[in-house]
């Protein structure tokens, strides 16, 4: 009996064949690159000044982009979390407060 899904030439193999002890199985090959793999081959580039001090709103950049404004300095902050700076806890919502990679105060949980 064959299977009604099958792999054309054209399209990589993605299936293949194993004797178990039950009998023949088909699987689905898994993809050999991990996500952490590709993600670690493409460094995190800082936002550029321009484009942080630039009018375009927040909505409109990417998360990565805003974040690193943000760690920067360059855009305020938003949201009500707290970090203890000295011996104070201050709000950080509407602040332009610098990450500790940049020399800021607020630490780094990556």
């Amino acid at each position: 009996m064959k299977d009604s899904v099958e792999p054309s030439a054209q399209m990589p193999q993605l299936w293949h064949s194993y004797n178990g002890s039950k009998g023949v199985y088909r699987s689905i090959n898994t993809i050999t690159m991990l996500i952490s793999e590709i993600t670690r081959s493409t460094p995190e580039a800082k936002a550029s000044k321009k484009l942080c001090k630039s009018s375009t709103p927040d909505k409109e950049l990417g998360a990565s982009q805003l974040a690193s404004c943000k760690s920067q300095g360059y855009r305020s902050r938003d949201g009500d979390k707290s970090h203890k700076i000295g011996s104070k806890r201050i709000k950080m919502g509407g602040k332009k407060i610098k990450g500790k990679k940049y020399g800021g105060p607020i630490p780094d949980y990556s």
